[in-house]
């Protein structure tokens, strides 16, 4: 769990008291947790820090990476959407179904950007340092993934990769004079790249990802079902 603010967390034991919790605060002074990290991509330097700290045996068998906040633009509410969520999953997904922002654009890396808001060439400036070094091949034309960096990942697909992999992202995260908003962009649009299976694009047919990843499938919809959480 990336924690960017001092939000209220207190949700995730309420509802879910038997599932280890590793919160890495990003703020200077320490709350009650073990794990701290700079902020810097947003989420990008606390999953890299988890990853790299947890790497191998330590490594739960499927991980959800998530924000700290309940609700927000993106989430309707967490806790309710963690609670349908299907864990027994085998491969990697995004949390967001909707294809919109992300998958309706994505990032051209290898296009000079028009605005401040494109990132293609910090993009391509990351793979062509670090992913390209690791055998994932040159600069793609073009990557699209759904947004917002919320995560369900099985430890299969994180070993995929040797932890140097990792420790050169961050490195390159650390180093580089990138934005905080570009560098989260960058990596928004990596992830999916190094645990999925689909290559650099990945964007389900959300009717799809709904039934598959919550059980939300057509004809029945979550209004028509038990409630499973008191809102």
């Amino acid at each position: 769990m990336s924690l960017r603010d001092k939000s209220d967390i207190s949700w995730v034991a309420t509802y879910f008291p038997h599932v280890p919790l590793y919160p890495y605060a990003t703020w200077e002074a320490k709350p009650a947790t073990p794990y701290h990290s700079k902020s810097k991509g947003a989420e990008a330097l606390t999953y890299l820090n988890f990853v790299i700290q947890h790497y191998g045996c330590r490594l739960p068998k499927m991980a959800a990476f998530i924000h700290g906040h309940r609700r927000s633009w993106h989430v309707e509410d967490a806790a309710n959407q963690l609670l349908w969520l299907r864990w027994d999953q085998q491969e990697f997904w995004n949390l967001r179904c909707r294809g919109h922002p992300g998958c309706s654009g994505g990032v051209f890396p290898k296009k000079d950007p028009k605005n401040k808001g494109e990132f293609g060439t910090p993009y391509g400036n990351m793979w062509s340092k670090v992913l390209e070094k690791h055998g994932l091949g040159p600069v793609p034309d073009w990557v699209a993934s759904p947004c917002c960096a919320e995560l369900l990942v099985p430890k299969e697909a994180i070993m995929r990769w040797p932890i140097e992999l990792y420790m050169d992202l961050r490195q390159w995260l650390l180093d580089t004079d990138y934005s905080d908003y570009t560098t989260s962009r960058v990596f928004e649009y990596t992830w999916h790249v190094l645990w999925g299976n689909n290559g650099t694009v990945n964007c389900p047919d959300e009717v799809m990802c709904k039934c598959q990843l919550y059980g939300e499938c057509k004809g029945q919809h979550r209004e028509q079902r038990q409630t499973r959480l008191l809102l």
